[in-house]
């Protein structure tokens, strides 16, 4: 019953949206949204960051609402702030991409007037997280859906994962099926694209996880790339779907200890406390780059020991067969377009 009302409530704001009695705002220069319609896990933040990547010769922007901080309104995110202060996805995004525009606020709109007030207007702007926050109209929208549980076999919270029902996925420009096998074959092309029914128009790609050398979780320290095989590991998340790393880091041959939290956690000094306790008898602490981002603030309730052995596992986009050049060459079509208007 209570999955049946949510998604009532979604569906009579999307039709009010549709019918321009919530109206949405355009603006003068190309914007690419990055959503879903699950509650999380889908690989939103590789996937803007795969964006930036791909086309550093532009003046880039991320605005993003900053899920998990503290503060409200418009912030400016730079490498001085905290998680707590900006969000743990924006925080990390500017870390990695210094020279990109990166900012967070609730109120989209708000946020798009400030962020072109701020100077030379960005050539393209990336909007996370907004196929339910309508109210900036992208150029080019984005759908992510995971391979384990695309939002055709998924239901509405509470039942199910959903934000609303998958009819919402008819906004989409480009569907995007993240964390695939990377051997993914022809016929479960064909299995997924039966599954989703995307529209005449829609364009259906498909992506997958590869995972990076890792860091240490002091980014000044000298190293070496950790060997694993037959190591005791203490792996530390906070991220919605953890499957992939556990599987990565046992893949390599540890023994895997996994401390889960809750996605997004804010960990606390007890929590650090902990993790020394359990740290002691490891080889490495692994944890990810999102949740490195939310540690940093508590850095210095971590034990030298803790410190000198803790390294960040980070993770970034393929694309499976032409789809990279397929979105690139949709981007590209955005960016023209919008010059000539």
């Amino acid at each position: 019953m209570l999955s049946i009302i949510y998604a009532t409530v979604m569906q009579v704001r999307n039709r009010l949206f549709d019918w321009g009695v919530l109206r949405q705002q355009s603006y003068d220069v190309p914007i690419v949204g990055v959503g879903n319609l699950a509650v999380g896990g889908t690989g939103k933040t590789p996937h803007v960051e795969w964006l930036l990547r791909a086309f550093p010769e532009l003046r880039t922007a991320v605005l993003s609402r900053g899920y998990g901080r503290n503060t409200h309104g418009f912030r400016l995110v730079d490498a001085t702030a905290s998680a707590s202060e900006v969000g743990d996805e924006p925080l990390q995004i500017k870390m990695k991409f210094p020279a990109s525009t990166v900012c967070v606020c609730e109120k989209r709109v708000v946020g798009m007037n400030r962020l072109l007030d701020l100077g030379a207007a960005p050539q393209l702007v990336v909007l996370d997280d907004n196929l339910q926050h309508r109210y900036v109209r992208a150029g080019l929208q984005l759908l992510l859906t995971q391979y384990m549980r695309p939002y055709s076999k998924d239901c509405v919270m509470p039942r199910g994962r959903l934000r609303e029902r998958a009819s919402g996925a008819a906004r989409a420009d480009i569907i995007v099926v993240t964390k695939c096998p990377e051997s993914l074959s022809d016929f479960e092309k064909e299995q997924i694209l039966e599954s989703l029914v995307p529209l005449p128009h829609q364009k259906v790609l498909f992506s997958t996880m590869v995972y990076g050398q890792m860091h240490p979780f002091q980014c000044n320290s000298p190293f070496e790339q950790p060997q694993l095989k037959g190591k005791r590991v203490l792996l530390v998340t906070g991220v919605a779907n953890t499957d992939s790393i556990f599987l990565r880091i046992s893949g390599l041959g540890a023994v895997v200890e996994h401390m889960r939290y809750g996605d997004h956690h804010r960990f606390t000094t007890k929590d650090v406390e902990r993790i020394n306790a359990r740290a002691e008898t490891a080889d490495y602490v692994i944890t990810t780059e999102k949740d490195a981002m939310r540690m940093l603030e508590l850095r210095h309730a971590f034990s030298d020991q803790m410190l000198r052995k803790t390294f960040v596992q980070p993770i970034e986009v393929k694309f499976i067969g032409d789809g990279e050049q397929i979105l690139r060459d949709e981007i590209g079509r955005l960016i023209h377009k919008q010059k000539n208007m």
